[in-house]
């Protein structure tokens, strides 16, 4: 009877989607930031630099998928999740991406300090700059409020090399575009033939998919900033669906 009436509805099985959890702080912070960036045009948007860490799997990302097949037609590989021990092997890299296209990617091998940290901004992000003539006056740098990456150590290096920061609220990925640039990226390593089976393996990939990036989508998810910030306020500083 039930199971009728949830088909009479139209409702469909999903798994559910992971969102960061947000404190009444995180969402006051939240709606404060997208009412002071309301009115940020594409063009204001353009200057911004996003920026992040993410953690690749050599077998694929973390939790269960569900998938829909017909009864009876046995195991079908394309259908299926291929389980691995824990503790595979990954890979975890920095990078960020500009209105240009995509920055150099530092695969992070250690523990990351605020010296590490200020090592990578200064190979990696300034090189970036420098390749694609991009005056450090004339941006803005985005990243989030990692306890290593607001040390007083790291505010004076952006200071001493004239790099404006983007005020940002804490548990807000929905607001960076990174975030799906590494969803795009995970996709196109994991779809690579032959697929990686080692960590090394899996950073060349990494390396090559990143550095092909298809630019019509960067430009994409820049212009959907100015969207992305009316949903937050629609949701008055709750996630969003980005």
């Amino acid at each position: 009877m039930v199971r009728r009436r949830i088909k009479d509805e139209g409702l469909e099985c999903f798994q559910r989607q992971e969102v960061p959890y947000l404190t009444p702080v995180h969402v006051k912070l939240h709606l404060e930031w997208g009412i002071e960036h309301l009115f940020c045009t594409p063009e204001n948007w353009a200057t911004v630099i996003f920026s992040d860490t993410s953690k690749f799997n050599v077998f694929g990302s973390d939790g269960n998928r569900k998938c829909w097949q017909k009864r009876g037609k046995g195991l079908n590989p394309h259908y299926t999740q291929k389980k691995v021990p824990p503790g595979g092997d990954s890979v975890m890299v920095w990078g960020c991406v500009i209105q240009h296209g995509v920055s150099k990617l530092h695969r992070i091998s250690i523990r990351m300090t605020s010296a590490g940290y200020i090592k990578v901004l200064a190979e990696e992000l300034l090189g970036t700059l420098h390749d694609h003539h991009i005056s450090l006056h004339s941006i803005y740098f985005q990243h989030d409020r990692d306890r290593k990456q607001w040390t007083k150590l790291v505010e004076d290096f952006l200071e001493e090399h004239h790099v404006g920061s983007l005020p940002w609220p804490a548990s807000s990925p929905n607001m960076n575009i990174i975030e799906n640039l590494w969803d795009q990226l995970d996709c196109q390593v994991h779809a690579c033939v032959p697929k990686a089976i080692t960590a090394n393996e899996l950073w060349c990939n990494l390396q090559d998919e990143w550095y092909g990036m298809d630019q019509k989508y960067i430009d994409h998810l820049y212009q959907s900033l100015p969207t992305r910030v009316q949903k937050l306020l629609d949701t008055k500083g709750g996630n969003t669906e980005f």
